[in-house]
């Protein structure tokens, strides 16, 4: 019965470390397997980070080439305008400049000899040869 006893027991001792290593290796093999998956998807994910940071790096450089692009156009338009103002302030102050020293002239030339008429208008005289006035026979 002794015999029987250890031999029954050496069997059931075998039997659980058979099953134990069984059990380590099956779980030594399911964390090997979830390692491997981690790691694939976190390559999977580096990948695909990356691959949106340059695309939107990409999308960003566009736009800043866009972006500067308008405003180069817009500079260039209001350049022009500016271009465009400058003549004719230049034109509008020189002819400002002649209307007023034509009135200023006129102001400084001689005094009229007598009051016009204020019914009669400058077309309605004639100057005679004597200097006097006349009124015109049309």
């Amino acid at each position: 019965m002794l015999t029987k006893a250890r031999t029954t027991s050496t069997q059931l001792l075998s039997e659980a470390r058979a099953k134990a290593e069984g059990m380590v290796t099956e779980a030594r093999t399911r964390a090997a397997t979830m390692v491997n998956d981690a790691r694939a998807r976190a390559e999977t994910l580096d990948r695909q980070s990356r691959e949106t940071v340059a695309a939107l790096e990409r999308d960003a450089a566009r736009k800043h080439t866009e972006i500067l692009g308008s405003i180069s156009q817009e500079k260039t338009i209001l350049e022009k305008k500016i271009v465009e103002l400058r003549t004719f302030e230049h034109a509008y102050r020189t002819g400002l400049a002649t209307y007023l020293q034509a009135q200023l002239r006129e102001l400084d030339g001689p005094a009229p000899a007598a009051p016009t008429d204020p019914i009669r208008t400058p077309q309605d005289l004639v100057t005679s040869g004597s200097g006097a006035r006349a009124e015109s026979r049309s």
